[in-house]
């Protein structure tokens, strides 16, 4: 990993973060680590548990905190998303009067394994393309000293982007649970900063192509 952000190193001539980003993003030699949570609220008898893989001040907690950063302007993009109970309240109180109890009913659907059966690379590539609809929000500056004027450095390059998200979640997704050590190949983690973020894109993708198309306007959420 330290390689890739080498090759990504602030120059005057032609990088792409500034010198105090890219030290924030550099690994630490600290491993992640796994553990369990149990599923009582499906399993009583405690045989159960959703696998949790901690990121937090590890070796790829700095790139994920900017990667984080990059898709703020994305979240509004999951149209049909909403933040929890009170966020669903105040939007449903707007469309109430399309709500008649005789013909409509409210349905809630759990997606199995949702983290673990995303599509991280088609994830991936929308991201991109849309964060690259407005490249100026990549757009890092340096500065020399305090009293100098900042310089422009260009955004980072397409590919490039591309390959710090994948490296990321599929190729630097090495853990420890136990005495043993492990890699995830596929989806994402539960633990990881960015991981709830990629799953509600990941369902606005299909939403968008599969409920909008035939539904249109009838569906609020």
């Amino acid at each position: 990993m330290k390689a890739t952000f080498n090759n990504n190193k602030t120059t005057t001539t032609g990088g792409y973060f500034s010198t105090k980003q890219y030290k924030a993003m550099l690994p630490i030699k600290q491993p992640k680590r796994a553990h369990g949570l149990v599923k009582l609220h499906k399993d009583p008898q405690g045989t159960k548990f959703r696998p949790i893989v901690s990121g937090f001040n590890t070796c790829t907690s700095g790139v994920e905190k900017y990667l984080k950063s990059t898709l703020k302007s994305l979240i509004n993009d999951c149209q049909y998303s909403v933040n929890g109970i009170k966020h669903f309240k105040q939007d449903f109180q707007k469309h109430r009067e399309k709500f008649d109890k005789e013909k409509h009913i409210f349905v809630s659907f759990d997606a199995v394994s949702l983290y673990t059966n995303v599509n991280v690379e088609t994830t991936v590539d929308y991201i991109v393309d849309r964060l690259y609809e407005n490249p100026e929000i990549l757009r890092q500056y340096e500065k020399k000293t305090i009293n100098s004027e900042p310089i422009e450095l260009p955004p980072i390059p397409k590919d490039k982007l591309k390959n710090i998200f994948l490296e990321v979640l599929l190729n630097i997704n090495t853990f420890h649970a136990g005495e043993k050590i492990f890699q995830q190949k596929e989806g994402l983690v539960m633990g990881n900063s960015i991981s709830p973020i990629l799953a509600n894109l990941f369902c606005h993708m299909m939403e968008s192509k599969v409920i909008k198309p035939k539904h249109g306007k009838e569906v609020i959420y």
